[in-house]
């Protein structure tokens, strides 16, 4: 095992004397960070649920929508980064998914008929 530790160290991983590498408490930090923002998320909803005032409840679910966005990014982070680490592709990952291609194909066709959509609509209003 001593022989991984100095491979660890001579690629800059860990530090002499850590017990976990650099990656793996960035991973640990990810998840802190996503379960704070899981907590956020929750009490922000539920104050919206108690906002009097439908202007405030109105801007508070902006808050909300973003919160949420937010959220996703850091658990498509965090899923991707663990999916690195295990060599697995855990639900939420950012890696692999098929052929790129056809894939892209298929989202250039979606933008393209929902950007028609958006003209439409900005032609009717």
């Amino acid at each position: 095992m001593e022989e991984f530790t100095d491979v660890n160290t001579m690629f800059g991983l860990m530090s002499p004397g850590e017990g976990i590498s650099r990656i793996e408490k960035l991973l640990n930090e990810f998840e802190a960070h996503e379960a704070k923002e899981d907590r956020a998320l929750e009490f922000y909803k539920e104050t919206v649920t108690k906002m009097p005032n439908p202007m405030t409840r109105f801007l508070m679910q902006l808050i909300v929508s973003d919160e949420e966005k937010h959220r996703a990014v850091v658990h498509a982070m965090v899923s991707t980064l663990k999916g690195s680490l295990t060599w697995t592709k855990p639900a939420g990952s950012l890696e692999g998914g098929g052929d790129v291609a056809t894939i892209n194909g298929r989202l250039r066709e979606v933008t393209q008929k929902l950007l028609r959509l958006e003209k439409e609509g900005i032609r009717e209003y």
